[in-house]
C-alpha cells in the first residue's frame, strides 16, 4: 500500500517541473506534468520495496479538477501495457498550492 503522492508531497512545494512554462502555455499542461511527476515518484518508491508500476493492483486517483480527467488518462495509458484497475474520485484541494493530482496504490511484490 503507498500513501498518497501529490506534486510537492516531500517538499511541500509545487515542483518547478510540474509548473507549465509560461513562454510554452500550449505545449503542456498542469496535469499532464504533474500526473508523469507523481507517477515518476511512485515507480521509484515502488522500486525501493522490490515492485514496480508494473505490479500495482488497484489504484485511487485524486483529481482536483475532474475536467483533468482525458489529460490525466493520456499520461497514465503511456505508463501501463495494460493499466491496472483504478478509482477516480474528485478531491478537495492537496496541501500543495496548485497541485491537481494525488495517487495512492496497492502493488505486489515482483
Amino acid at each position: 500500500f503507498s500513501a498518497g503522492i501529490y506534486p510537492g508531497f516531500d517538499t511541500g512545494e509545487l515542483p518547478a517541473e510540474c509548473v507549465v512554462h509560461e513562454a510554452y502555455p500550449y505545449y503542456s499542461s498542469a496535469i499532464s506534468l504533474q500526473t508523469e511527476w507523481v507517477l515518476q515518484r511512485l515507480d521509484a518508491a515502488l522500486r525501493e520495496v522490490g515492485s514496480d508500476l508494473a505490479h500495482i493492483a488497484k489504484a485511487q486517483v485524486f483529481l482536483t479538477d475532474l475536467s483533468d480527467f482525458a489529460l490525466f488518462d493520456a499520461v497514465w495509458r503511456k505508463h501501463f501495457q495494460t493499466p491496472p484497475a483504478r478509482s477516480v474520485v474528485k478531491a478537495s484541494p492537496l496541501p500543495v498550492e496548485g497541485a491537481r493530482i494525488a495517487i495512492e496504490v496497492i502493488a505486489l511484490t515482483a
